[in-house]
């Protein structure tokens, strides 16, 4: 498998980045990148792609690309934002983006990968928090919705006396499960 290896390098000195198209395993941690120019795009052979402890504050649009990356290392840099294009990670099963000063991640599908792998310090806001709180008062509400319309559909169809009965079966079903 082909690699790259980076030390101590700038953007300039990766150039020209899209003759790396055969890469699958990039490597450049503590590089001292301080961006990335749009050939990165190319790396679409990339399954694992190291960019840790950079300087990075964003990255090109071209990064969506990245769709064979299994997993994404971009913990320790400057990060304050990612571009929506990190959404087309569908192959990404692991994503550090701890150590950055993230304001929000733009996808769910960031979200998801990254929460049980590094929730705190993935953000330096409440918004995926925040997130999953009105995900989860959504779901009470619903099955709260689901209970009420249970409820009158069994006072319907059994009428009051037995509803009272239908009620404790169910309730005794409940308790089991």
């Amino acid at each position: 498998m082909p690699y790259a290896f980076g030390y101590r390098l700038s953007t300039s000195s990766i150039d020209p980045v899209s003759k790396w198209y055969t890469l699958t395993d990039i490597y450049l941690d503590s590089a001292h990148l301080q961006s990335l120019p749009p050939e990165v795009g190319l790396w679409t052979a990339a399954t694992y792609i190291h960019l840790s402890g950079n300087q990075l504050q964003s990255l090109p649009p071209e990064v969506g690309l990245w769709t064979a990356a299994i997993q994404i290392y971009l913990s320790g840099n400057q990060l304050q934002s990612l571009p929506p294009e990190v959404g087309q990670w569908t192959a990404a099963t692991y994503i550090h983006l701890h150590n950055n000063q993230l304001q929000s991640l733009p996808h769910k599908n960031i979200i998801e990968k990254c929460l049980g792998i590094y929730y705190k310090g993935i953000c330096n806001c409440q918004e995926i928090e925040n997130q999953n709180l009105k995900e989860e008062n959504q779901n009470l509400k619903d099955e709260n919705q689901n209970l009420k319309d249970e409820n009158l559909h069994l006072r319907y169809a059994y009428g009051s006396e037995g509803f009272q009965e239908a009620k404790s079966d169910y309730d005794k079903f409940i308790k089991k499960n």
